[in-house]
């Protein structure tokens, strides 16, 4: 595995879709009502991220919690099963 320094080249423009959201501008994906939470399932991912990858570590640097970052969205990415039970809400199916 290459050190956290050589993140950004093995991990590349792959990574900054789902980093930046995307296309990699930031600017992806559409805004749910603020205060709001229970109707966006992106915080139960961000949840389940949290508790799996992000709890309890301290990290040597910005580089290191961004590999970590993109290692844990890739697992979700590629865990279809995993995904839809944390953002399946039922009015979301129904849609």
């Amino acid at each position: 595995m290459a050190g956290f320094a050589d993140a950004d080249a093995v991990l590349g423009k792959e990574c900054a879709q789902y980093v930046a959201g995307g296309d990699g501008d930031g600017g992806g994906g559409q805004r749910a009502a603020g205060r709001s939470p229970q109707l966006n399932p992106v915080e139960n991912l961000w949840d389940d991220l949290r508790e799996k990858h992000f709890t309890n570590r301290c990290f040597p640097s910005l580089t290191a919690v961004r590999y970590t970052l993109c290692i844990a969205l890739r697992e979700l990415h590629h865990d279809h099963k995993r995904t839809q039970s944390i953002t399946g809400f039922p009015w979301i199916a129904a849609l």
